[in-house]
């Protein structure tokens, strides 16, 4: 990953499952400047694959970044969904902070 990327992959008897991906600070992309403090992280993308799913993968990926990204300095994450994604909803109607 490039600097700054940071991503997390759930296994379930060694095979990947699912993975989210952040940036952490601020970035420069196709003559955007995207301005973050050092201390934010934006969400890329959350996935768990169909088969996976209910399983609790998740919500141990959502304990592990969090955690994670606190260690790191990380206070602030951000991100940009759409509310008609019936899993996203479901998926933070779970959501318990780390």
């Amino acid at each position: 990953l490039d600097d700054g990327h940071v991503a997390y992959l759930a296994e379930i008897d060694g095979v990947g499952v699912g993975y989210k991906w952040f940036r952490v600070g601020g970035w420069r992309e196709a003559n955007i400047e995207y301005e973050m403090g050092g201390t934010d992280a934006w969400a890329y993308d959350l996935f768990v694959a169909p088969g996976a799913r209910g399983r609790g993968v998740a919500s141990s990926l959502n304990a592990w970044w969090a955690a994670d990204l606190r260690d790191r300095g990380v206070t602030d994450t951000l991100c940009v969904t759409s509310d008609a994604h019936e899993g996203l909803k479901a998926a933070a109607a779970n959501y318990q902070r780390a």
